[in-house]
């Protein structure tokens, strides 16, 4: 009797520890990418002949970018994650770019996401998010880290992701993310659905998880109130739409969700969506959906639905159709909010669809493209002038401007100005990026005299600046030469 009783103590300790104990190591199936990359780098130490792979380009296979992150401390500092093609990092303003996720396991990149409280933090989700069995849709091999804004990077777990949709960090804490893993598009698997990190990846949790053809899609945080959280599900196998898709929302931290039932779309066509939270008021939430439960010619499968109490409730935002989805709304979905206004949205479909009202009604935004020069990746001018002849480029700027002309010869410019000789410089052309600096340059007949340096940086070119500071005690500028005007992009991709 007294054996028996203290069994059965035993028994309730250990139900109680594991119905409290968090699901630690989440993903314990090991992906066999790991183990084709890890083959791969056995034999290449093994090879005797020690080869590289050297870009040869220009190829248009990383035509697809997943996320753009600017570093908050400096406008100049940018990341550019490509779904085929490396994660790419800018410090001076666009103007040359470097890859900086190079030699690891995984190439495709589903998203990235810059902590809030440390942008040198960055987290990123390998695998493309989007499901397109014609072109590259290359897996991912989990979560990776880095804490030193890119030179370094490690594996913090998931490895059997495959797809990740979205990764989003705690507004106080870089150690705390949630990520929306997609899981395998072609597959059914139980490795998807919404996990999240306390201690920095060291851990995980499978904190949502609806079934083996259910991913999570993205996920949201609200700044003003982090224990509110809002997560979209999308039923990616073995088609594009379910009635799994949904949206689900915590009040505590993600420790647990409620699916939104009233008022939300729940058809057995419900696609991939998108969802975004203000910035000052937790309760209010928005979410783009590609609504396919809609068969009509003339009804737009894209639609903005809004919550006003937390995920409760919701409500279609606008009485007249958004069409800027064109039936490829499981490309994109993305939807967005102006931190300091709550009732600006942005529905980004093939087209982007903006709204400073609420939702109430939508413009679909176009316009100019300009693509500034130089460019690494094209000759300095926009347009061939014939052999030999001197083609001027930016002529007097605005009134009392210190600069009459910039000329561009073969192989050299010239920079004249009023009130002194001109300046050649014979290294712009070949090096479009080349600096203007206070002083002699290398190869530089004459100097730029600060007072010029300065002058310049004043003029602009429509509303774009033609010189810009390169460091930070304007020691030294770039140029920015003639925007090449194009027209808008159109179709699908734009």
């Amino acid at each position: 009797m007294r054996r028996s009783g203290v069994l059965s103590l035993l028994c309730v300790i250990c139900l109680s520890i594991l119905n409290s104990a968090p699901t630690v190591l989440a993903q314990s199936a090991r992906s066999p990418l790991l183990d084709s990359f890890e083959e791969y780098l056995a034999i290449r130490d093994a090879s005797e002949f020690r080869l590289e792979w050297v870009p040869l380009g220009p190829v248009m296979n990383s035509a697809r970018v997943e996320a753009v992150q600017g570093d908050p401390r400096s406008p100049a500092t940018m990341y550019a994650a490509f779904g085929s093609g490396n994660l790419w990092k800018t410090t001076d303003h666009g103007l040359t770019w470097r890859p900086i996720f190079e030699d690891q396991s995984a190439l495709g990149i589903g998203d990235i996401a810059l902590a809030p409280s440390n942008p040198d933090v960055i987290w990123l989700g390998s695998g493309e998010s989007l499901k397109k069995a014609r072109n590259f849709t290359m897996p991912g091999t989990g979560v990776f880290r880095s804490d030193d804004a890119g030179e370094t990077w490690r594996n913090v777990g998931l490895p059997d992701s495959y797809h990740i949709g979205e990764i989003a960090v705690h507004p106080g804490d870089p150690d705390i993310a949630f990520v929306a893993v997609q899981g395998h598009f072609w597959s059914t698997n139980p490795n998807r659905g919404l996990y999240r990190t306390v201690d920095g990846g060291e851990s995980w949790e499978h904190v949502l998880y609806v079934n083996e053809r259910t991913g999570a899609n993205d996920v949201v945080i609200a700044p003003s109130d982090p224990d509110r959280v809002y997560v979209s599900m999308w039923e990616n196998n073995p088609g594009v739409a379910g009635p799994e898709s949904g949206v689900w929302y915590s009040a505590d931290g993600g420790a647990t969700f409620t699916r939104a039932r009233d008022g939300f779309p729940d058809g057995d066509m419900t696609g991939r969506i998108g969802v975004a939270v203000s910035w000052t008021d937790p309760l209010k939430a928005y979410a783009f959906v590609d609504n396919l439960n809609r068969t009509g010619r003339q009804e737009g499968k894209g639609e903005v639905y809004r919550t006003l109490d937390g995920g409760v409730t919701w409500n279609r935002t606008h009485e007249e159709e958004l069409l800027n989805l064109a039936g490829l709304g499981w490309y994109f979905v993305d939807c967005h909010v102006n931190p300091r206004d709550d009732d600006e949205i942005w529905a980004l479909g093939v087209q982007t669809a903006h709204s400073a009202d609420g939702g109430k009604t939508f413009s679909l935004m176009g316009g100019e493209v300009y693509h500034l020069f130089p460019n690494p990746a094209e000759m300095l001018q926009s347009r061939p002038s014939p052999p030999g002849q001197r083609r001027r480029l930016l002529r007097q700027l605005r009134p009392g401007g210190n600069v009459d002309a910039l000329q561009q010869h073969p192989g050299r410019g010239v920079l004249r100005h009023r009130g002194r000789q001109p300046v050649s410089l014979p290294g712009l052309r070949r090096n479009p990026g080349r600096l203007f600096r206070h002083g002699p340059l290398p190869g530089v007949a004459g100097e730029v005299p600060r007072r010029l340096a300065v002058r310049l940086a004043r003029l602009m070119v429509g509303r774009r600046r033609l010189l810009y500071p390169a460091r930070s005690d304007r020691s030294e500028y770039r140029l920015l030469l003639e925007p090449e005007r194009r027209n808008p992009p159109q179709g699908h991709g734009g």
